[in-house]
């Protein structure tokens, strides 16, 4: 074949190409998220709405459509030695959407004042047209095979809206158990005392110090969530230890859910609140436990019942730690484990002999709840 002929193939050849590349370009047509950012994205955007983390080395961005209605986001990156490169990534459209939301309504964001899902955004597309969720709404509609977009695609911190779902205020309905901290040494300490007492002057008491026990402490509580970080919990808890002791609890906290990256389902929570609590002690011994030596006719006297009475209530602080797990666009339960430290004064018990004793109320429990969202 002579050798211009070659060079006419190849010549033809290029330009096809090009005319091709060219053609793909032309047919992908520019994207604005949002009028806060215009049709790229610079580097200072990029920080101040944080933006596309992963992306080493960002420049700036700008989101396509191409012709078929596929979205992408070209990358203009800075390597080594100031050296540029581009990079094209797809990205679904209800990821630029909420991404788009994002920047709208940044501040509210961080400042928890703004549900996702209530001013939807548009994007704009340069040359004519626009994208909305009702448009994503009817594609899902005529292609119901199509594969949901996976979540770890979002491009942006504090990316899940999940959390923020439903309206503010909000109420929930929590039941749980938890242990108790209160110290029933005083009052042991106060039976022991009153048994030898007894014994030491010749009765027969049955012993009975090592029966105090506690069951677990049920709790209830009612929430008003005023913003998926902010809200306010009132509580009443009982506690029993058999027919001896009785303890009521009544609290109120204010709650604070911090805004952390990548807390969707599992969010940690601080709760500081103050607390009134009553205790009603009642020990009485039947007659039928302390009883009088055998005398020298084989007969014997029952002694006057003896008790353990006190009854008060106190006023204290207390803090709580946990963690809360809930996908609340999924179910509308949750559950909830805590350590909670409670600061309260004592309270005092008297014997029927005039013995003090103290019983303690401050310390840690450990708990945990079910919740219902309204």
């Amino acid at each position: 074949m002579p050798r211009h002929l070659h060079l006419i193939i190849a010549g033809a050849g290029l330009l096809f190409c090009s005319t091709g590349l060219l053609r793909g370009q032309d047919s992908l047509r520019t994207v604005i998220l949002s009028e806060r950012v215009g049709p790229e994205i610079d580097d200072e955007e990029h920080k101040r709405f944080s933006l596309f983390p992963q992306i080493e080395g960002f420049y700036k961005a700008t989101a396509l459509r191409a012709a078929d209605g596929r979205l992408f986001v070209r990358f203009d990156l800075i390597g080594p030695g100031n050296t540029t490169t581009q990079k094209m990534m797809p990205y679904p459209e209800a990821t630029l959407l909420m991404l788009a939301e994002k920047i709208n309504h940044f501040e509210e964001l961080s400042d928890g004042k703004y549900v996702w899902g209530s001013d939807r955004a548009t994007l704009t597309v340069v040359g004519g047209g626009s994208l909305t969720w009702n448009d994503l709404a009817e594609q899902k509609r005529t292609s119901p095979g199509e594969p949901k977009s996976p979540p770890d695609l979002l491009p942006f911190w504090r990316n899940d809206p999940p959390e923020q779902a439903g309206s503010f205020p909000r109420l929930s309905f929590r039941a749980g158990v938890s242990t108790s901290s209160i110290d029933v040494d005083g009052i042991t300490q106060l039976i022991t005392s009153a048994e030898d007492y007894f014994r030491s002057q010749g009765y027969s008491v049955r012993t009975t110090a090592t029966e105090l026990t506690f069951g677990p402490q049920t709790w209830v509580s009612l929430g008003l969530d005023f913003s998926p970080y902010l809200g306010l919990t009132i509580e009443a808890a009982k506690v029993s230890g058999g027919d001896d002791i009785e303890s009521k609890t009544v609290a109120a906290s204010v709650v604070y859910r911090p805004p952390l990256s990548g807390f969707r389902t599992f969010r940690p929570f601080i709760g500081v609140g103050v607390l009134s609590t009553s205790l009603s002690v009642g020990h009485v011994y039947p007659h039928w436990d302390i009883v009088s030596p055998i005398d020298t006719t084989g007969g014997y006297y029952y002694l006057s019942d003896i008790s353990i009475d006190g009854k008060d209530s106190k006023t204290g602080g207390m803090v709580t730690v946990g963690i809360e797990l809930s996908d609340q666009t999924v179910t509308p339960f949750g559950l909830q484990a805590f350590i909670r430290y409670l600061i309260v004064p004592p309270i005092t018990v008297t014997s029927s002999l005039g013995e003090t004793g103290e019983v303690r109320l401050a310390g840690f429990i450990l708990g945990a709840s079910l919740a219902l969202y309204f």
